[in-house]
């Protein structure tokens, strides 16, 4: 808990002093989480299709961390969505929001996704949106 009230307070913090700006980190704290899951976890992404990247990271935060209960991926268009159902994120951001924080921008599945998809060459904008009737989030990446 104390880990949790850590990440809380440093993401409050982060987005109280430079605002918006904190979106440009979702990349390299993306990487950094990817490189660990592929150290500790053998995740592998080279030659895979963004959907099976994204299907991986889904399948790690399920499983592997614990993140949320379920993840369903879809994809329309160049348009790939994660709706994570049951997620420990969705009461932290709820604490972020009263701390004056107005975007998702520490969602996991975001950050590493967003990460992957550049390793492999595939340029994304991402973003997080609550989905209160999931007790999650909404993550969608859009290709460009």
């Amino acid at each position: 808990r104390v880990i949790e009230f850590a990440l809380i307070g440093l993401a409050a913090a982060l987005w109280n002093m430079v605002g918006e700006s904190a979106l440009s980190l979702a990349v390299p704290i993306g990487e950094e989480i990817l490189k660990l899951a592929e150290k500790e976890m053998g995740l592998e992404i080279a030659g895979e299709t963004p959907e099976t990247i994204l299907s991986e990271i889904a399948r790690l935060m399920v499983d592997e961390f614990g993140y949320c209960q379920e993840i369903k991926i879809e994809r329309q268009d160049n348009t790939l969505t994660m709706m994570e159902r049951n997620s420990i994120g969705a009461g932290m951001f709820q604490q972020l929001k009263q701390a004056g924080v107005d975007k998702a921008f520490i969602a996991p599945d975001l950050l590493t996704g967003l990460a992957a998809l550049k390793r492999i060459g595939v340029r994304a904008r991402g973003e997080a949106i609550p989905w209160p009737e999931g007790n999650g989030f909404i993550v969608t990446f859009h290709i460009v």
